[in-house]
């Protein structure tokens, strides 16, 4: 049995509600919060708060990584005490990788109520290695109304590590979720998920339910949007980055390597405006499913639009996933295939 883990990348606007309804509140307040990244801690003002994809033949998409560190040929790993925060009896679990897991995660105690610890690591998404960036994190509603301008409601600098710590008590009352937006030199603005709230009463777990933060290179972005193009269907919302768009990976639970012949399917059924390529083994791309690299490419998806990973016909996750684009910045998701 596969279980499906789609990271949140939300791109809504301001007005919609993860119901279908009503009007979030999305401006946050004054901020207390944070932020480590080698150890820097900081507060805001108010209002502020991998690789590539498998070698393909006539592409310079070559899928590279360390064994036991991002992932690739050769991959060992070892999981940590826990994976997930439910493994946890104190209902918290720290982790600074999702895929590979952590080899030390642990369980811990959670911040007191209200508060929200966020932990991960900054990667090129081709190469999977860590980079040093700039990250603010946001609401998605915020995100998905300006990527460029959003304050967010915390910040961080994580050094060539990758890895960052945030703490804030500001995640309640950003409805759909919390994104981190990334940026170094030579990468565009990208937005990766964080950690869905829940839809029943928008609260949140006490941390971060992804711990994979993508910045995607403008190399990369450059040559895939050469490659779409010539396409008809998807030249209309091109580039990629100042049109937004989402650039994504089926990966494995383990090593993260690509994994072919999946499909993504909108539970919108033949009301999807959503455009989806899967870039196959010889570095074209197709709307069949995705090749060895994993790799696949979304436009025009609507307004938190929900997909189901599929496999030969077959539904190859417990829970859908959730995407959505904004100009000025790539949304970089990931689907992992559980055991």
């Amino acid at each position: 049995m596969y279980r499906v883990s789609m990271v949140l990348l939300a791109a809504l606007v301001a007005g919609c509600s993860p119901a279908g309804g009503g009007t979030p509140t999305t401006g946050p307040g004054s901020t207390s919060e944070t932020s480590t990244s080698g150890g820097s801690t900081g507060s805001t003002s108010p209002g502020t708060s991998t690789t590539s994809v498998g070698t393909t033949a006539g592409t310079g998409m070559t899928d590279t990584g360390t064994a036991g560190t991002t992932g690739g040929p050769g991959c060992e790993f070892m999981e940590g005490e826990c994976r997930e925060h439910e493994d946890c009896a104190t209902g918290y679990c720290e982790a600074f990788s999702s895929v590979p897991p952590d080899p030390a995660a642990a369980c811990q105690q959670p911040l007191p109520e209200g508060q929200i610890r966020l932990t991960g690591t900054v990667r090129d998404f081709e190469s999977r290695m860590p980079m040093a960036a700039s990250m603010r994190i946001a609401g998605a509603l915020d995100a998905a109304a300006n990527p460029q301008t959003t304050p967010g409601i915390a910040t961080a600098d994580p050094g060539a590590d990758g890895r960052f710590e945030v703490e804030t008590d500001q995640a309640d009352g950003q409805a759909i979720g919390l994104v981190a937006l990334s940026e170094t030199a030579g990468h565009l603005l990208t937005v990766t998920g964080l950690v869905e709230a829940d839809i029943s009463d928008g609260s949140y777990p006490p941390g971060a339910t992804n711990h994979d933060v993508w910045v995607v290179s403008e190399a990369f972005v450059d040559e895939l949007n050469t490659k779409l193009a010539s396409d008809p269907e998807v030249a209309p919302f091109l580039p990629l980055g100042d049109m937004g768009g989402v650039v994504g990976r089926v990966r494995d639970r383990n090593c993260g390597e690509g994994v072919a012949g999946v499909q993504l399917v909108s539970r919108l059924g033949a009301g999807s405006t959503a455009v989806i390529r899967y870039l196959a083994e010889d570095g074209t791309f197709t709307d069949t499913a995705t090749g060895p690299s994993g790799i696949f490419v979304i436009v025009a998806p609507a307004l938190a639009e929900k997909f189901d990973a599929m496999m030969d016909g077959m539904p190859v996750g417990e829970r859908e996933a959730t995407v959505g684009s904004a100009p000025g910045g790539v949304f970089a998701v990931t689907v992992t295939l559980a055991e």
